[in-house]
């Protein structure tokens, strides 16, 4: 009696049968390959898609627009990546980051729970409280340190 593969097509002996190390299975080597093939396939297909694009061709889309189909993607508004070499859409990152959350900072006094947000971007650690700017803590004043708005800075 032959065995054959749960689609019925191959015969799962020898060469063909391949078995999984993490659980013992086995399965039809002939019937993975072609798995593995459509789907490389497809990702390298849906590579340069927008979102919610389908490509029946299999062809990649042209590159004219950046990933979200919103900017031309010219270079003056092209960012390349040094360390990776990938292109980016310098409007979609600037858009993305205006709305990123804010940063909760708090007052650099020890103790204090004067706090603000700030955006990332402009989150330092130097934060003191309206409290402390008005009062400065003596230490402040040894360590030659002066308060400029918000900040601190060497004197």
């Amino acid at each position: 009696m032959v065995t054959l593969c749960k689609r019925g097509l191959h015969e799962l002996a020898g060469s063909n049968l391949l078995a999984r190390k993490s659980d013992g299975r086995s399965r039809c080597r002939a019937c993975y390959n072609a798995y593995q093939r459509r789907w490389y396939a497809t990702k390298r297909s849906q590579r340069f898609l927008k979102p919610g694009q389908h490509n029946s061709t299999n062809m990649p889309i042209s590159r004219s627009l950046c990933r979200a189909g919103v900017h031309a993607m010219r270079e003056d508004n092209i960012l390349i990546d040094p360390s990776t070499g990938a292109r980016r859409c310098r409007k979609c990152r600037n858009e993305s980051r205006r709305h990123r959350p804010a940063t909760k900072v708090r007052c650099l006094v020890a103790g204090c729970e004067g706090a603000t947000t700030r955006s990332p971007r402009n989150a330092e650690t130097t934060y003191l409280c309206r409290e402390h700017r008005e009062h400065p803590p003596s230490w402040l004043q040894r360590s030659g340190l002066r308060i400029e708005g918000t900040r601190l800075v060497a004197a």
